[in-house]
């Protein structure tokens, strides 16, 4: 039985109703003045009154990675730079950009980040910086709505507040971060108490059709892998999709700069197993001055297999080609390109132009990508396979 104050899920019925939904087949309150706001009234649907009324075609927030309606966690080890992630995310749904560097965002929109850490002044100087990476104006970015405290989800009165500013802002992508700091007063090792607070978050977002994504930490054990590391009952099993970023420190080319290499698993119920890797680098003008300009870059980075096999020189010149995919390049330009990623990359070291030469024709000699050149005088050039020039 829900605790639900009245209040939230009559306005979640009035906006799905304005919207041309439906809350028939959902639990919802009473909507008697005598009936306690506590008490639910179910109703239920045949399979053949669902076979004619289905839902509407499924869709995705970040393609393959989030589906639109989907609630999830996103967690992390402590001080790993979920925040910076989460922003990232915001600035790019709220914009139409590219999620992290590479995710096509397929459902753009106002974006509400609930950001329970930091505070206002913390949270301009990092979303400048993420701005400056994505080449936006920050005085132009009216989709992105920011609240700097959590919403307490064990208050009701709080609970209404939240409810009203939702479906004020009709945003497409709700965040909050972190999610301890919104479960206050919960038990964390009960997945009973946690149920509770994690489906008060999920009906507010799911009345006007946003998805829902907690930022949540890893336990302090280091026991468990992916999902299992999460911190606490119930995010795991609560979940439709699962983000677990594994972090590795790296070494800044700025003074007092700070470099991470992150691995994201993605598990869910409608979505593919997957991961992703990119690598992270802030730094500031000025590391004595908290006002200095801060600056944020995302560099592509490789995902080990299952089986633990690091990437060959072949899967390594060829991704150069892939990432300019109409030039011609030599194996020395590869190779160049290639020493500036695997600086980056704590397991890859550089390749030499001989490996890289070998690999590339060994590329071509598969039709994995193109080649022309080669003589004596004419040095062989390379173009991945997919260009027409």
């Amino acid at each position: 039985m829900s605790d639900l104050p009245r209040s939230v899920v009559e306005e979640g019925r009035r906006i799905l109703d304005e919207r041309g939904g439906t809350s028939t087949g959902t639990a919802h309150t009473s909507s008697s003045d005598d009936a306690p706001a506590s008490v639910e009234v179910y109703e239920a649907e045949t399979l053949a009154e669902l076979a004619a009324n289905p839902p509407a075609p499924a869709s995705f927030l970040l393609r393959r990675y989030w589906p639109s309606d989907a609630y999830g966690v996103v967690a992390a080890p402590s001080k790993a730079g979920k925040t910076w992630l989460a922003l990232d995310i915001a600035v790019a749904v709220a914009t139409g950009g590219r999620a992290l560097g590479s995710i096509e965002v397929d459902r753009p929109g106002r974006v509400l980040v609930f950001l329970g850490e930091g505070g206002r002044r913390n949270a301009w100087r990092r979303l400048r910086a993420v701005c400056e990476y994505h080449d936006l104006d920050p005085a132009e970015v009216d989709g992105l709505h920011l609240v700097y405290r959590s919403p307490s989800l064990n208050d009701a009165g709080a609970l209404a507040d939240v409810a009203r500013l939702v479906a004020e802002v009709a945003p497409v992508l709700v965040i909050v971060d972190p999610l301890y700091l919104a479960a206050a007063g919960s038990d964390g090792a009960s997945l009973y108490s946690m149920a509770g607070v994690l489906e008060r978050a999920q009906r507010i977002a799911e009345a006007v059709g946003s998805a829902l994504m907690l930022v949540h930490h890893y336990n302090q054990t280091g026991k468990g892998s992916g999902p299992g590391r999460m911190s606490g009952a119930g995010p795991e099993e609560w979940g439709r999709v699962l983000w677990s970023v594994d972090v590795d420190r790296g070494t800044s080319t700025y003074p007092e700069g700070s470099v991470a290499h992150l691995t994201v698993n993605v598990r869910g119920g409608e979505v593919a197993d997957a991961a992703f890797a990119v690598t992270r680098e802030v730094w500031s003008d000025d590391p004595d001055d908290l006002d200095a300009l801060m600056h944020y870059e995302l560099t592509a980075g490789e995902v080990r297999t299952g089986t633990g096999r690091m990437m060959s020189a072949r899967d390594r010149a060829l991704r150069v080609l892939a990432d300019d995919p109409d030039a011609w390049l030599t194996p020395s330009e590869v190779q160049d390109l290639d020493a500036e990623w695997s600086h980056l990359q704590p397991d890859y070291k550089p390749i030499m132009t001989d490996t890289v030469s070998r690999a590339l024709s060994a590329a071509a000699k598969a039709g994995l990508c193109r080649r022309k050149g080669g003589g004596p005088n004419d040095p062989a050039l390379y173009m991945a396979s997919r260009s027409d020039a």
